[in-house]
């Protein structure tokens, strides 16, 4: 019966230790950051039953690395390997609570963070932060033109890879009079630009509009798709800095073409009243039994 009660013992206690850790795992699921920002992680265990409690690192693809440690009793903390050697990372142990700092965050920082506790030779898990470090991104766009065609260029200067590899870039045009921008094309591969300076690295798109038309007028933006969010160029306004001259010259000339059309359509108007008031005149009118033909 002893036993027994030892056992039920020890299955209700690991119960709350379980059920506590990953009630009072505070740290959110996903932190973003630019890149140098400080970033803390905060976590709160048990204060009783666990001998220790650890921060893991986890990067895409590879197995989870113990970052620091701290033994519960003594409250000592320690850093592991190259996270001590960077003197970026921080721990803070007290009591109920183990929280870990990164300053001067870089892109190697990118990975999903675990606050774990160990009892009785057993490691429990939290539910883990997911941490993305937002790199700069420069988005230039211009336009280059040669008689009725135009190229629009979008180079991306960034410090940091995109998610597998290229970017995955969008074109969207946004006509005259219209209330939401369309897409028109999509891009995943880019030339490398031969002003890269390291460590910026850059990637520049190119979209060719050929015999441009009036229809084709308004803002141009080209989208660049990141591990976590899209971002937009400045723009290009077709109708004033990527046009040339034999646009305006076509669009002169369909207005004027448009405006004749409507002149002659009026004038034949004219022309009809005219000659149906004319035919008029001339019928026969009867009046009080006589014919009179009106001059």
């Amino acid at each position: 019966h002893i036993d027994i009660f030892i056992l039920i013992s020890n299955i209700l206690c690991l119960c709350k230790i379980t059920y506590t850790i990953f009630f009072h795992h505070s740290s959110c699921k996903y932190v973003a950051v630019q890149v140098g920002d400080d970033v803390t992680f905060h976590c709160f265990h048990p204060k009783d039953q666990l001998n220790r409690v650890m921060w893991f690192k986890q990067t895409l693809g590879e197995k989870p690395v113990l970052v620091a440690s701290s033994y519960h009793w003594t409250q000592k903390s320690v850093l592991y390997d190259d996270f001590e050697k960077s003197k970026r990372f921080r721990v803070g142990a007290g009591i109920g609570s183990f929280n870990l700092t990164i300053q001067k965050t870089a892109q190697s920082d990118s990975a999903t963070y675990y606050c774990a506790v160990s009892f009785s030779n057993v490691v429990y898990f939290g539910a883990g932060t997911n941490l993305v470090i937002r790199g700069e991104i420069h988005i230039l766009q211009q336009p280059t033109s040669s008689g009725g065609n135009v190229t629009l260029l979008c180079t991306i200067q960034n410090e940091q890879e995109s998610c597998g590899g290229d970017h995955k870039v969008y074109w969207f045009r946004h006509g005259l009079g219209k209330s939401h921008p369309g897409i028109i094309y999509t891009q995943g591969s880019c030339k490398n630009s031969s002003m890269a300076v390291s460590p910026t690295k850059s990637c520049v798109y190119s979209l060719s509009l050929r015999n441009i038309k009036p229809s084709d007028a308004g803002t141009y933006y080209c989208a660049v798709v990141t591990c976590t969010e899209i971002l937009f160029g400045h723009g290009i306004n077709l109708a004033s800095d990527g046009e040339s001259v034999e646009f305006y010259l076509e669009m002169f000339l369909n207005t004027v073409l448009v405006s004749v059309s409507i002149l002659l359509y009026l004038y034949y108007l004219y022309l009809e009243i005219c000659f149906h008031s004319q035919e008029s005149k001339e019928e026969l009118v009867e009046f009080y039994g006589r014919k009179y033909i009106p001059k």
